[in-house]
């Protein structure tokens, strides 16, 4: 039993770091990062958010929307300790790459004792800090909008051949991955999510579950298109947060969240907590 008498898990050092990643923009990565961040607390856990993004912000925009509807409705609803993080400015890159991991590293230094999971959205696109959240991730997921266009994230078939070959963002998914074997002694786990799911995508399917078997990701279906993402949005509501609807789109992407909980297994990494 821990200091916490209200609580009931099994303690283990430091957050979990679970960084979400693409560098194409429109693969609903912050949503799912922020709906994640929510079905964490509502667990119970201790959860802790990086907004990387600063450009789009968005996660950042839903959890100041959440705060204001807290303060307006006066409504109890779970929010994780969330931080900001605005690229660094500099005369040269060396200036800036040289910032930037103190900022990253501070952030994280000052969350982990004090939070079971860390959720971090990366911005879509190649950036110095989205590197930093790969390589210091515990698991790395990586949505994916259903289709061909978004499968050439992960890996590209030139034009005759035959078999893929990795992109530029697997090949840092495998460098980050090698760096945390060597100073942390541990892989991170890589998942990829088909957000978005179109019917009908067999061809699709089967390429990503060779490429899962070639470059050792895991393939889990991830969230169905549903505009009730968007309408929550400006009240920083959560599709898992109590609402009043029984519409079966608002159930469906309900256990969509869930499946991706079950998949990420918390119990396993940081044992047990009262749910909420």
């Amino acid at each position: 039993m821990d200091e916490d008498k209200n609580l009931w898990y099994i303690k283990k050092m430091d957050a979990v770091i679970l960084t979400f990643g693409n560098e194409k923009g429109g693969s609903g990565k912050s949503t799912t990062a922020i709906q994640v961040a929510i079905g964490l607390l509502r667990l119970g856990y201790r959860v802790g958010s990086l907004d990387l993004d600063a450009r789009q912000g968005t996660m950042t925009r839903f959890f100041a929307n959440r705060f204001s509807t807290i303060q307006q409705q006066r409504i109890p609803l779970p929010s994780p300790t969330h931080f900001p993080l605005e690229p660094q400015a500099g005369d040269t890159t060396q200036d800036i790459e040289k910032k930037e991991p103190d900022f990253f590293l501070s952030a994280l230094h000052e969350m982990k004792p004090h939070h079971d999971f860390i959720v971090i959205d990366t911005a879509g696109a190649h950036t110095f800090l989205g590197q930093l959240a790969h390589a210091h991730a515990d698991i790395v997921i990586t949505p994916l909008n259903d289709s061909a266009v978004d499968l050439d994230v992960i890996a590209r078939r030139v034009a005759g051949d035959v078999d893929f070959i990795e992109s530029v963002y697997t090949t840092m998914i495998k460098a980050s991955q090698r760096d945390a074997k060597s100073m942390r002694n541990i892989t991170p786990r890589w998942i990829v999510l088909r957000n978005r799911l179109v019917k009908n995508q067999d061809q699709l399917g089967n390429d990503l579950k060779n490429l899962a078997e070639k470059f050792h990701f895991e393939l889990i279906h991830g969230i169905h298109e549903n505009v009730k993402f968007r309408d929550l949005f400006s009240q920083g509501l959560s599709i898992l947060d109590p609402l009043p609807t029984t519409e079966l789109s608002d159930i469906t992407a309900r256990q969509d969240v869930r499946q991706l909980l079950r998949a990420l297994d918390p119990v396993k990494l940081k044992g047990y907590r009262r749910k909420l």
